[in-house]
């Protein structure tokens, strides 16, 4: 399996990031030429592959992470990112019983949570961009229909 990340750089233009690099970059190490400003907007996908060679699209998620103007990541944002993000499964944890005021009361946080977090970490992408992004995928040799995930890749 592989992770395929590409950076939005403008309606329609993908660029190509290297994994490591998006790791030195969430890292704080690393920092993109001509950043977008305020949040630079992402296409992760998740590859199968056999012998190296792309044969499905596992997942495909789009978020947008919070940039400094001079191409880093900003710290303190993408920490408010990621608690949103965390208090968003605050459901998945519950000692409460269900049915009590507790746990309705934690359910409903969550709900509060995981708006926040669609609100700070969320994009979609116009029409433009999936297609786009599909040619993009096709020119490496994984089919997408511009929507969905699944296994489009050569029969097998």
């Amino acid at each position: 399996m592989g992770f395929w990340i590409y950076l939005h750089r403008g309606e329609g233009v993908w660029q190509r990031i290297p994994w490591a690099r998006f790791d030195r970059f969430t890292d704080g190490k690393d920092r993109i030429k001509d950043p977008p400003a305020g949040a630079a907007k992402f296409a992760e996908a998740w590859v199968d592959t056999e012998e190296r060679i792309p044969v499905e699209l596992l997942r495909l998620v789009f978020f947008k992470m919070p940039m400094r103007p001079d191409g880093s990541l900003d710290p303190e944002r993408e920490k408010e990112r990621t608690r949103a993000r965390f208090d968003a499964q605050e459901d998945l944890f519950l000692r409460a019983e269900p049915g009590s005021r507790e746990y309705a009361d934690a359910i409903s946080r969550a709900r509060f949570a995981r708006r926040r977090a669609a609100y700070l970490a969320g994009w979609h992408p116009s029409p433009a961009d999936r297609q786009a992004l599909q040619v993009e995928l096709a020119r490496r040799g994984l089919a997408w229909d511009g929507y969905s995930s699944g296994r489009f890749g050569p029969p097998g």
